[in-house]
């Protein structure tokens, strides 16, 4: 696998979301490869500030109420 090839899936690497063989190949890859391993450090490091940076609200039930309401309207009627 060449750096190309590792770009276009090194989100899907990180995320683990590749098939056995692919990541095989892109582990293979980034043990040979400093410059594609730098970058997934990089977007690595992104991923985690960015998690890291989220604060989780909590939904309020009046809105969890508002949206089944208007599922259950969708689903009673196709053509809402």
């Amino acid at each position: 696998m060449d750096c190309k090839a590792v770009q276009q899936v090194i989100f899907r690497f990180i995320y683990g979301e590749c098939d056995s063989y692919t990541l095989q190949k892109v582990k293979e890859h980034l043990d040979v490869c400093g410059a594609c391993r730098r970058e997934r450090d990089i977007i690595q490091e992104i991923l985690t500030k960015l998690k890291d940076g989220l604060v989780e609200e909590p939904v309020p039930e009046s809105f969890r109420q508002r949206v089944m309401a208007r599922v259950h309207a969708i689903e009673a009627d196709p053509e809402f």
